[in-house]
């Protein structure tokens, strides 16, 4: 219990630092600028009262019940709040840092510019709160429900966010440089122009959040579900990406330079005009996915399901496409100039005036495709399948064909000067002057 004649002091002078003001009656008191540092205030009753700019550092006021309280530009560093009652409080420029606010109870709170370096807020209930432009540096939120708050321009550098509850947050323009996001919820946040940088955000839960122009560079999001997220311009530069989902996200424009994608899902994604430069896709599930006019140099897509995919006027010279399904893919006017397709699955697919010059097809299957006006010039297309293939007007100049099967394959107008065409597989093949090879050599 409090002691009355500390009650009394602090509400006659102001001034009550170190005061036994545990369970006390100050419901809608004024003690604005009052001195309570160190003050004993657990469990008291401050619902409405006026605290603002007042001295709390070091104070407890564990269980206090402080609902609608003015602590306006207040000094709360190091204070103890847990499982306080802070709802709808007015907490404006206060100083928490370092302050102890585990399971306290925030929800509608405004905390906006508030100072909480480093302070505790584990399975805090921050529901609605207002903290634009907060410092949560180096904060503990981890297990906090910070669902549906304004966290825009809030500074979460180094912060820790273990299955912290972000879902509908705002965080656009936040710091989260380097913080600690593991199987946090973030599903429908708003994170454009976001500075997540080294963040971890493995198992993190993403699906429609919105991302545009974010800054992901080197951040790692193994296992992480962005389903139907925004990335469009994002900047995800060495990221880790492994074993991601990404259905139907929206990644147009992102920089996504040597990034980790091995076995990561993007079905049906638009990653067109993205930056995936040395990106490592081997095994990724790329189905149907929107590649026009992606950067792919040297990218690594080995084993990966590229089948009715996009890749019109995308570049992928250099790169690794050994063993993938581009079965049905559209490759029109792409840049395939020294692309290893070795027993990749290319069925159906479109490769008309696409430039496959000095690209490796050895034993790849091309049954069906399109490869009418194609540079294949100097191309190893050995042991390859063609049967049905369409070549008209194809450059094959220099072009490895021995083994090739050409059944019904049509190569009118094509170019197949200096081809080696060693045990050539022909039946109704049209040749480039019109005639009808039936010749098996």
């Amino acid at each position: 219990m409090a002691n009355p004649d500390h009650v009394k002091q602090l509400l006659e002078t102001g001034i009550c630092p170190g005061g036994n003001l545990t369970e006390a009656n100050l419901q809608e008191a004024k003690l604005n600028n009052a001195n309570l540092s160190r003050a004993d205030l657990s469990c008291a009753k401050l619902a409405g009262a006026d605290l603002s700019y007042a001295k709390l550092a070091g104070a407890n006021l564990e269980g206090a019940d402080l609902r609608e309280t003015n602590l306006q530009g207040a000094n709360l560093s190091d204070a103890n709040f847990s499982d306080a009652y802070l709802r709808r409080a007015n907490l404006q420029g206060a100083n928490f840092s370092d302050a102890y606010l585990s399971d306290a109870y925030l929800e509608g709170a405004k905390l906006n510019n508030a100072n909480l370096a480093r302070a505790d807020l584990s399975y805090a209930h921050l529901e609605g709160a207002n903290l634009v432009g907060t410092n949560l540096s180096e904060a503990n939120l981890s297990g906090a429900d910070l669902s549906r708050a304004n966290l825009a321009k809030a500074n979460l550098s180094k912060a820790y966010l273990e299955r912290a509850n972000l879902a509908k947050a705002n965080l656009s323009e936040a710091n989260l440089a380097r913080a600690g996001l593991y199987s946090a919820n973030l599903s429908g946040a708003d994170l454009s122009r976001a500075n997540l940088q080294e963040a971890v955000l493995c198992r993190a839960n993403l699906p429609k959040a919105n991302l545009p122009k974010a800054n992901l560079s080197k951040a790692s999001l193994v296992n992480a579900n962005l389903s139907e997220a925004n990335l469009s311009e994002a900047n995800l530069s060495k990221v880790s990406l492994a074993m991601a989902v990404l259905p139907f996200a929206n990644l147009e424009g992102a920089n996504l330079a040597e990034v980790y994608l091995a076995d990561a899902i993007l079905k049906g994604a638009n990653l067109s005009k993205a930056n995936l430069k040395g990106a490592n896709l081997k095994g990724a599930v790329l189905y149907s996915a929107n590649l026009q006019e992606a950067e792919f140099l040297e990218a690594n897509l080995a084993r990966a399901n590229l089948g009715e995919a996009n890749l019109s006027h995308a570049n992928l010279s250099d790169a690794d496409l050994m063993e993938a399904n581009l079965a049905e893919a559209n490759l029109l006017e792409a840049n395939l100039k020294g692309v290893g397709f070795s027993h990749a699955r290319l069925a159906r697919a479109n490769l008309s005036y696409a430039n496959l010059s000095r690209a490796y097809l050895s034993h790849a299957g091309l049954a069906e495709a399109n490869l009418s006006g194609a540079s294949l010039f100097g191309a190893n297309l050995i042991s390859v399948n063609l049967k049905r293939a369409n070549l008209t007007g194809a450059n094959l100049v220099e072009a490895n064909l021995s083994r090739a099967k050409l059944q019904e394959a049509n190569l009118s107008g094509a170019n197949l000067t200096e081809t080696k065409m060693t045990d050539v597989v022909f039946y109704k093949t049209k040749m480039p002057d019109g005639s009808i090879q039936n010749r098996d050599d």
